[in-house]
């Protein structure tokens, strides 16, 4: 029981001392030192007036007091500018820890100055992991933009904007890599030139509204006849390449070729009645022709598609 009476006696006494203030802390020591100077003056006179006991007891006075500022005064204020000088010197992590180390319990200025130290710490932490937070989100969402953004740029010079298909620049960029890799699986590829009869007559009887719209129906017909792996290109004008990787020569004939031409004259014919227009196709084979190159291939079904046009158009050359 005596225990207990004093424990809770001390604990009141140092939750007093906690909430004294420092400036009534310093006055106390003040006069503290004050009346044990008085004290060690009247003894030394009682004793028989000599100097030295009074000179030894001021000073031990003396050294008592500025102990005590240093352990009630001087030390916390240290310890918390110590936190503060630390906090801006370690990484993150670390700031949340030293956060959560902060002593705030005592109740005095030094106590008041350690919450609102922390309060700041604290702010500054959740401000700088918001502000990561939101940094991370706004370069995601750029990269995201950026990437879609260069995405759509670098297929829209890679396509014809009036038909849809890939360009020259596309068909320049994969038709060298297509024919090598062909080439060493021993795979065919046909390339198929084809090419509008009578286009200029048309655009200068009906118009080059008329022609558009003969060349953007030419485009459908295309894309709606290859296959996925194909590659439908626009070459200029009037003029389209397919190229037909791994294709036999029925599916060129039958499933391509001959089902372009035969739609396109039926829809030319309810455009345009009694109208010249027809298709000449010209035909190169990378297993049958053996071109060392691409831009051999191509030329190859260029001389066939020319050969087509000598000979009357409307027709296909090189597929026989």
């Amino acid at each position: 029981m005596g225990d207990a009476s004093k424990s809770t006696s001390g604990g009141r006494l140092r939750h007093f001392w906690d909430r004294l203030s420092i400036r009534w802390k310093i006055n106390g020591l003040i006069v503290a030192t004050a009346v044990a100077g008085g004290a060690v003056g009247v003894l030394d006179a009682t004793t028989g007036h000599h100097v030295w006991p009074l000179s030894v007891g001021l000073t031990a006075v003396g050294a008592a007091g500025i102990l005590l500022a240093q352990r009630w005064v001087v030390r916390p204020f240290d310890s918390v500018f110590d936190y503060l000088s630390r906090f801006e010197q370690v990484d993150e992590h670390e700031r949340r820890d030293l956060v959560r180390s902060f002593d705030v319990q005592r109740e005095d200025e030094i106590g008041r100055l350690a919450r609102m130290a922390r309060q700041i710490m604290t702010d500054h932490t959740r401000g700088r992991m918001e502000s990561d937070r939101l940094r991370r989100t706004i370069d995601d969402r750029v990269a995201r933009a950026t990437r879609v953004a260069t995405s759509k740029l670098h297929r829209q010079s890679r396509r014809d904007p009036m038909t849809d298909l890939e360009n020259r620049r596309h068909l320049d960029e994969r038709l060298e890599p297509l024919v090598a890799k062909l080439r060493d699986e021993r795979q065919d590829l046909f390339c198929v030139l084809i090419d509008m009869d009578n286009f200029k007559q048309i655009n200068d009887t009906c118009g080059h509204q008329v022609g558009d719209e003969m060349i953007v129906l030419l485009g459908q017909m295309i894309r709606a006849a290859v296959r996925r792996d194909d590659i439908a290109v626009r070459l200029g004008g009037d003029e389209f390449v397919v190229l037909m990787p791994r294709c036999s020569k029925d599916r060129v004939v039958v499933g391509v070729v001959e089902q372009i031409r035969h739609l396109y004259r039926q829809q030319i014919e309810t455009m345009l009645p009694h109208s010249a227009i027809d298709l000449s196709i010209g035909v190169a084979s990378l297993l049958r022709d053996r071109p060392e190159t691409g831009r051999q291939l191509l030329e190859m079904a260029d001389q066939n598609l020319y050969e087509a046009k000598r000979n009357g158009k409307g027709q296909i050359v090189g597929i026989a």
